[in-house]
């Protein structure tokens, strides 16, 4: 894979800002009950996120696109690559689409709502870095909100055949015994970071 850094970043970019999009609908959905899609879309209520279609990548000179399109990545995988890697390339861009909804959304109005969606979004800080870094649960709540059966679907597709995990390229942190499997950090391998962003490295 070749990598063109300005090619690339372009690429990170508009993934970052598919990946906004998908954080603000998911909001909307939970504590706006009647959303509806502006006015461009003839305001058709939005029946999932999934409607939301990925940008189209420049693939030439681009290790991000060439990842992307070479391995065919489905809608769920492709929403997990960058949610994983938003905090390294935008260490505030997750602090300000998700913990900053609260402000946007006047949580203080809808607060018991609220604090039961905070577990289902998941996220923690940590010792070196206090902005909002996601967890699995993170993933599993813009995917699929609080519908029961969609999460159990997205569950099902993370086994060891899965192509993150069997490649050691994503993994989810371990949990103690006692807590959701998924409520561990998203971690991606440093090598895979590099050669995503910069592209300066091989696997080997």
């Amino acid at each position: 894979m070749t990598n063109n850094l300005i090619i690339n970043t372009k690429n990170l970019q508009a993934d970052l800002d598919w990946l906004e999009e998908i954080i603000d609908r998911r909001f909307k959905f939970t504590f706006i009950k009647e959303y509806v899609a502006s006015p461009t879309y003839e305001k058709k209520k939005y029946k999932d996120v999934e409607e939301i279609i990925p940008p189209d990548l420049q693939e030439e000179g681009s290790t991000y696109a060439q990842f992307v399109y070479q391995n065919e990545l489905s809608f769920e995988n492709r929403l997990l690559l960058i949610l994983s890697l938003a905090a390294h390339i935008s260490p505030s861009f997750l602090d300000h689409h998700i913990a900053g909804k609260s402000e946007e959304f006047e949580i203080k109005k809808v607060l018991p709502l609220y604090s039961k969606c905070l577990n289902e979004l998941g996220g923690i800080t940590s010792e070196n870095f206090r902005g909002f870094i996601p967890t699995g649960l993170t993933w599993l709540f813009l995917l699929a909100g609080q519908n029961l059966q969609k999460r159990m679907e997205v569950l099902r597709g993370i086994n060891e055949n899965h192509l993150f995990i069997k490649e050691r390229i994503i993994m989810f942190n371990p949990t103690h015994p006692h807590e959701p499997v998924l409520s561990g950090a998203i971690g991606i391998n440093p090598d895979w970071l590099r050669i995503l962003t910069i592209g300066d490295i091989q696997i080997t």
